[in-house]
């Protein structure tokens, strides 16, 4: 399992969302994969976690069965559900 300092936090591109589901609690990180995409990245996160865009974890994890995702944060799971609820 990867050390808590080579912990990866799993982000949308900017590109991809343009407008984020909690305005105010978020900023823009860069990929730190090689794509160099820009990132959106909650305030809430895990300051030490180096951010990767969504696509380039998928290819990450698929060449690397041993990559572990860490657990949300309660504060994190709190936002995911305010905006579920806001989307149904």
């Amino acid at each position: 399992m990867a050390d808590e300092e080579e912990a990866i936090l799993i982000c949308h591109r900017v590109a991809d969302l343009p407008i984020p589901y909690a305005a105010g609690t978020i900023k823009i990180c860069i990929c730190t994969q090689g794509c160099l995409e820009r990132v959106w990245v909650a305030d809430s996160s895990r300051t030490h976690a180096r951010p990767v865009c969504a696509q380039c974890a998928h290819e990450l994890m698929k060449n690397d069965p041993e990559i572990k995702l860490g657990n949300p944060t309660p504060r994190q799971i709190a936002e995911l559900a305010r905006w579920l609820a806001r989307r149904g």
